[in-house]
């Protein structure tokens, strides 16, 4: 009798068991998602040792461009022009769902550059590719994501910078694979490649899954400029820079969220506006 049942769960077993695989592989992750943070946590996060973020290289580059990161103009997007014409901007990032079966993200980032000479023509365009390893717990990286520019005009009308950044779980070979951390294991950032000529590192990504985003930056001789990031809901408008003050500076994020209509960070923008 006990095997005739224990004959009658291995044949349940063998019966049920593939559909259970089946759904158990059907079962959809929740979706990566960017979100943007407050600068002074990003700023804090880059301290040592107790120090104030005055003494952080980002602060000190932010002053240089005459931006104080004490007092932003908004909590979570930092951006002006000097009178001598020079773009600065900063934000940070985190990724929330970030889920999968290996303790680290892969992101690579493709830059290019255009350059506009004095006659307005096009000088040949530069393209660089950066490729960079984060640690994650608990579905977030560790640590915050920084971005920001410091860009100056040179001799030329106009410039233009396209970033393409796709970031995700997936494997270099013989670089970085594998389940666990293949990095130094006090370290909880790589940078496998900084920004160069060459692609191979770039090319030879391969994502299983990520999540692509942009970064769009254009300024002129004139002290206009713009910085988009659609994924995040940032469009920092044109304006003129402090040798022409007939414009008045926007909010930086978009419009239907500056007046709350949509958008993850309306309420922060509201005070901004109301400011």
């Amino acid at each position: 009798m006990n095997a005739c049942k224990v004959l009658i769960v291995v044949v349940l077993w063998l019966v049920t068991w593939p559909a259970v695989a089946q759904s158990q592989q059907n079962v959809r992750q929740p979706e990566m998602r960017l979100r943007l943070v407050p600068l002074f946590e990003g700023l804090r996060s880059g301290t040592k040792d107790g120090a104030g973020i005055e003494e952080t290289k980002t602060f000190k580059l932010g002053k240089s461009y005459g931006t104080d990161l004490n007092m932003p103009k908004h909590p979570l997007v930092a951006h002006s022009v000097d009178d001598r014409g020079r773009l600065f901007f900063l934000f940070y990032n985190q990724i929330d769902n970030a889920l999968g079966d290996r303790p680290y993200l892969i992101q690579r980032v493709k830059m290019t550059e255009k350059f506009y000479d004095l006659d307005g023509k096009q000088r040949p365009i530069h393209t660089k590719y950066l490729v960079e390893a984060f640690k994650t717990n608990a579905g977030s990286i560790k640590g915050i994501d920084q971005h920001f520019g410091g860009y100056t005009m040179g001799k030329n009308t106009k410039r233009e910078i396209l970033k393409e950044l796709e970031v995700g779980y997936g494997e270099i070979p013989n670089l970085c694979e594998g389940k666990t951390w293949p990095f130094d294991a006090g370290k909880r950032y790589k940078e496998i490649q900084g920004y160069s000529t060459e692609e191979s590192i770039y090319d030879s990504v391969r994502f299983e899954r990520s999540i692509k985003w942009t970064i769009r930056v254009g300024l002129t001789d004139k002290g206009q400029y713009r910085v988009r990031v659609p994924e995040l809901e940032i469009d920092l408008p044109k304006r003129t820079s402090k040798r022409n003050q007939s414009t008045v500076e926007r909010s930086c994020i978009t419009k239907e969220d500056a007046d709350g209509r949509k958008g993850l960070h309306g309420s922060l923008a509201r005070k901004i506006k109301r400011a």
